[in-house]
């Protein structure tokens, strides 16, 4: 009787904590998605009861979740100040663009490999509006262009 009892209490245990990691991972999921789509911008503050009662879950998994995403990198912990959205500096916005960069150049050799007709086309036009945007920017008295306009052109090739 007694190791049923046993049983049945490590059997509730072990379902208890498959739940708890569950939440854990469907916490870290929502949390990562608001940060990564700019929900939750670099430097805010996460706290944790604020956290579960937006989340619909108890601290624990809340507690687990951002502690993943610090040692992921995406977080800060600061000893008694709490989790913030960590905010990149320049070396690595740097590094970010450089990577892109290379990314780029790799999936444009790999595209080249199989490029049709209608491609060089769009890709003729595209550097022929690129050209007629220098242009302009020459023929202006200074060279410079609004802020508008660099965002619009920043937008583009975004």
């Amino acid at each position: 009787m007694v190791g049923l009892a046993v049983a049945y209490i490590a059997s509730e245990f072990k379902m208890a904590a498959a739940k708890e990691s569950f939440l854990a991972q469907r916490v870290y999921e929502q949390i990562r998605e608001q940060i990564q789509t700019g929900k939750l911008s670099p430097g805010t503050r996460l706290v944790n009861r604020k956290m579960a009662i937006e989340l619909g879950t108890s601290m624990v998994p809340v507690r687990e979740a951002l502690n993943r995403l610090t040692s992921e990198g995406l977080l800060e912990h600061l000893p008694g100040g709490g989790n913030f959205v960590r905010k990149l500096n320049r070396k690595e916005i740097v590094q970010l663009y450089e990577f892109r960069e290379s990314l780029e150049v790799f999936a444009a050799r790999e595209a080249a490999k199989n490029i049709q007709d209608y491609h060089l086309k769009h890709l003729t036009r595209i550097c022929d509006d690129w050209e007629g945007i220098l242009q302009k920017i020459k023929a202006t008295e200074s060279g410079k262009t609004t802020g508008t306009t660099l965002r619009r052109w920043l937008d583009d090739d975004l």
